[in-house]
């Protein structure tokens, strides 16, 4: 479970004063809402990438407000799956080997399964030997997507997960969110202005 309170951010003279959230395990929330609102900025401070001026997030029990430097570090990357908008990778290994170094699974074995389970799932498993800089813009966003679920996170946080593909890849990538979040019983935020998922959340807020 996640939930914010009273959460209040300054960028230079631009201040948002964001609504509270509240989402179970296993349940999703989709952020929508124009550009300049502080839908990204949203997303950061849910994942601790970002320090609110004041108001608290609380993960799991834990207000991550309160966290700071390593202890922040661990706790996101034990329990936090985050997509950005634009795709992150290490351009110098394969496309298997990106999930694998992102794996924190001692187990060899276990690791290799993980890492073709998600590629088969969001169809680029044929490309699990290629450089990441040889897959097109929505394969790379593809790739993003499986790093961020390698760990079981509890919480995915997603910007604009589907806006480099077409309407096929959208709904399946929408869908996989969605499934994997209810598997693992992880709470799922995305923000996002693509309106071909409106009618895939239930649980949804308009930032204005």
């Amino acid at each position: 479970m996640i939930f914010t309170k009273n959460l209040h951010f300054s960028y230079k003279d631009i201040k948002f004063d964001f609504p509270d959230i509240h989402v179970s395990n296993g349940r999703s929330l989709l952020i929508t809402g124009p550009s300049g609102k502080g839908k990204t900025t949203l997303l950061h401070l849910l994942g601790g990438l970002l320090k609110a001026e004041s108001g608290l997030v609380g993960i799991r029990g834990t207000d991550i407000t309160t966290l700071n430097g390593k202890r922040l570090d661990q706790f996101r990357r034990n329990n936090i799956g985050i997509i950005f908008q634009q795709a992150h990778y290490i351009a110098s290994v394969s496309v298997v080997d990106n999930l694998l170094l992102a794996s924190k699974s001692a187990n060899k074995k276990q690791r290799r399964e993980r890492a073709m389970e998600l590629l088969n799932l969001l169809g680029i498993a044929g490309k699990a030997k290629k450089k990441p800089g040889t897959l097109s813009l929505g394969q790379q966003q593809r790739l993003s997507i499986a790093r961020a679920f390698m760990n079981y996170p509890i919480l995915l946080l997603a910007d604009e997960p589907t806006s480099s593909l077409d309407d096929d890849n959208c709904q399946k990538v929408a869908e996989l969110l969605l499934m994997e979040s209810r598997y693992s019983n992880a709470s799922l935020i995305v923000v996002s202005h693509d309106q071909r998922l409106q009618s895939l959340f239930n649980q949804k807020i308009a930032l204005q």
